[in-house]
Formats: structure tokens, sequence, C-alpha cells
């Protein structure tokens, strides 16, 4: 199966998304709310303030 990774952005979180999503045969999965090796810009932030 196809698996559609998406962040918790509340446009990917709309149940309309993923009813579309799914109608596909597409599987959705959320990452982790505060997962920064898949989210470059927080690390990248973090890294600065540091």
């Amino acid at each position: 199966p196809i698996v559609i990774v998406l962040n918790n952005v509340s446009i990917h979180v709309n149940k309309e998304v993923t009813r579309v999503i799914e109608q596909a045969s597409l599987l959705v999965r959320f990452l982790l709310l505060y997962l920064l090796d898949f989210n470059s810009i927080k690390l990248t932030f973090a890294i600065l303030k540091s």
C-alpha cells in the first residue's frame, strides 16, 4: 500500500482531506507533534537559538 505521511498542520488533520486520501486507497499516517528529526526548519531554529 501507498502511505501518505503528514504533519499535524490543521489542513492535514481536516477530516475531508483524510477522507479523500483514503478514498484513493492510500493510507494516512501523521507525524508526532514534536518530531524534530523530520522537521528541518524546527531543528534549524533550535540550533540557532542554542
